[in-house]
């Protein structure tokens, strides 16, 4: 029930608007989704009012200002924010980088309310989506780069051992919620709803994941590429961070490449790795912030990245009707791509027949 809780606030105002119009009160009228997609920027503008203030904890105003226009210009959550908004990926996206500010903030100060905010939000996370578990790899590794960082880390929790029990209470009550609503409907505290799907962890398709045509993450998101070559400038106290956030981007590769669905339906690129970018945002900012001091380097990647943002919004653009929401292989990719607007009937027909439909039945058995 996590996108539930989370759509709640704007349903409601959109039901309060329908009740008072002559608009059916059925969840579904024109002042409900309305108010839904009002609900999705608005979470996505405090989102990256977060994000700012992380990314400016490590680099400058300017560095901090490109690195957030790239990544949402220039990836799918523009159009998983403006486009699908009611979709999960923008509200995880939220909690995530809510998780991040809310870790720094704790480490800095150790206040219990920047805990209590971590809990709430990967709790919430994991409750759209089980797999946004792995977030909780941040705030358990960051900072810790030696072994000496790693004894210095047990130490702190042991003497804050009384803040993560609240933490971890905190952390279980929104799942708790669902086990008691999985109770009254059901009968039963644990419902697994999703039936005859599920991981196949000995036939991930990681290739496919990361480079094939169908969904390949670096094909439809090449900046996300950048973004991971940004890994290994993370220099100074950024390496305390690469740990934790390089481990989560390799499960996370993993793991929802095991997923028997692992091109996630239909979708424009890898939508799956969206609930990611606020991590990946600092590599990329890393990326950045090296460059800006060099600016003949800085210009000529500033190009790359203004020519990647409108290859971003072409494919967008094209969504769905030129470029297909499961079936593309790599020659329908190039013929799609040559075309802005729309194919001619000829080069529509040759697109379609390159088109490869994925075989849903075969897949859910691990095929």
């Amino acid at each position: 029930m996590g996108m539930a809780i989370m759509y709640s606030p704007f349903f409601l105002i959109g039901h309060t608007i329908a009740t008072y119009t002559d608009y059916p009160t059925d969840g579904y009228s024109y002042p409900y989704s309305v108010c839904l997609k009002i609900g999705t920027c608005c979470y996505m503008i405090l989102a990256l009012l977060l994000l700012y203030s992380v990314l400016s904890h490590y680099f400058n105003k300017l560095a901090s200002f490109i690195t957030i226009g790239v990544l949402f210009l220039g990836t799918n959550l523009f159009y998983y924010t403006l486009g699908e908004g009611e979709m999960s990926h923008a509200y995880i996206f939220f909690l995530f980088t809510l998780v991040i500010w809310a870790t720094i903030k704790w480490y800095t100060v150790s206040r219990l309310r920047y805990l209590i905010l971590i809990s709430l939000a990967s709790g919430m996370a994991v409750l759209i989506r089980p797999t946004s578990v792995l977030i909780l790899l941040f705030p358990l590794l960051i900072n810790i780069n030696s072994i000496d960082s790693l004894k210095h880390r047990l130490e702190l929790f042991n003497a804050k051992k009384i803040q993560l029990l609240y933490g971890g209470i905190i952390f279980i009550i929104p799942f708790f919620i669902q086990m008691i609503f999985w109770k009254v409907q059901t009968g039963q505290w644990l419902v697994w709803s999703y039936k005859d799907e599920q991981f196949y962890f000995s036939n991930a398709h990681v290739y496919d994941f990361l480079i094939g045509f169908r969904k390949g993450w670096f094909i439809y998101t090449p900046i996300m590429l950048i973004a991971c070559i940004g890994l290994f400038l993370m220099k100074g106290q950024l390496k305390r961070l690469r740990l934790s956030i390089t481990l989560i981007v390799i499960l996370s590769v993993y793991i929802l490449s095991s997923w028997w669905c692992w091109w996630f339906g239909g979708s424009l690129g890898s939508r799956s790795m969206i609930d990611y970018y606020s991590l990946l945002s600092i590599p990329l900012g890393a990326l950045i912030w090296s460059l800006l001091r060099f600016k003949i380097v800085f210009y000529s990647l500033l190009t790359v990245f203004v020519g990647l943002i409108g290859y971003n919004l072409m494919i967008q653009k094209k969504y769905p009707n030129g470029l297909h929401w499961d079936a593309m292989t790599k020659e329908s990719f190039f013929i799609s791509i040559q075309y802005i607007n729309n194919m001619p009937d000829d080069v529509q027909a040759k697109y379609e027949k390159a088109l490869d439909h994925p075989n849903y039945d075969k897949a859910r058995n691990g095929r």
